[in-house]
């Protein structure tokens, strides 16, 4: 399950986060918005993740409880985009929210990702966000000035609306696993073999000469120095 977890400024506490991005808004002179709030968040995907251990982790492990409310749930449920109650009286109001790009490291959440194992909590990953609410601007204002303002474009991205996401962990664990190649004891047929079914497309001499490096050493290679004396060998950008 993915869970959003929002931290919104308490009653009475000022929202700096949303009074520097009018400031930078209005620097940029083409877009005013009549009012602005802010959040910061996380998203939390676990397999087991339910309501009360989300509301735990915003609980005692996020919010900061002099000074932020805390609100959570699923991903696409609509009480997660409805804006902060000072906000309703403003008109049309834009949602945005901003992410990391997908690869860029995020070491805020992998401190999170300990801190609930800490407590007990099983996650599979999370992510940081930041959300706005936007008053008084079309979409196309969003889009085409939010960006400038919200956004570092070189490690992150925008989604104007609500997020769509269904899990935010990347791939898949991986385990390492060193290979070697058996070359010592290679008759030339089976040099020749390996050649081809290797793809490092040298020829017999030039596997002999492997060969012979390797038995001074007294070791096989593994298949990356092999795949790494084959590149080098190459009269192209890639194997001959």
């Amino acid at each position: 399950m993915l869970w959003e977890i929002d931290l919104l400024p308490r009653a009475g506490q000022p929202d700096r986060e949303a009074a520097a991005l009018q400031h930078d808004l209005e620097h940029l002179g083409r877009v005013r918005p009549r009012a602005i709030a802010a959040a910061r968040g996380y998203l939390v995907q676990g397999a087991t993740l339910d309501q009360d251990a989300a509301g735990r982790l915003a609980r005692e492990l996020f919010a900061d409880p002099l000074a932020e409310d805390a609100r959570w749930a699923q991903v696409g449920d609509p009480a997660l985009n409805a804006a902060p109650s000072h906000l309703s009286a403003q008109g049309d109001v834009q949602l945005v929210h901003v992410l990391l790009k997908p690869g860029v490291m995020d070491p805020v959440a992998r401190s999170a990702e300990s801190a609930a194992e800490d407590l007990g909590v099983d996650v599979d990953a999370v992510r940081t966000l930041r959300k706005y609410w936007l008053a008084g601007l079309e979409v196309d204002d969003v889009a085409r000035w939010g960006a400038k303002a919200l956004a570092n474009d070189a490690i992150e991205e925008i989604v104007v609306g609500p997020l769509s996401l269904q899990r935010i962990d990347l791939g898949q664990s991986y385990a390492f696993e060193l290979r070697t190649v058996p070359i010592r004891e290679l008759d030339d047929a089976q040099l020749q073999r390996l050649s081809i079914t290797g793809q490092l497309y040298l020829q017999l001499a030039e596997m002999q000469t492997i060969q012979r490096h390797f038995r001074d050493l007294d070791r096989d290679p593994t298949d990356v120095e092999l795949e790494t004396v084959a590149q080098t060998w190459s009269e192209h950008c890639s194997h001959k």
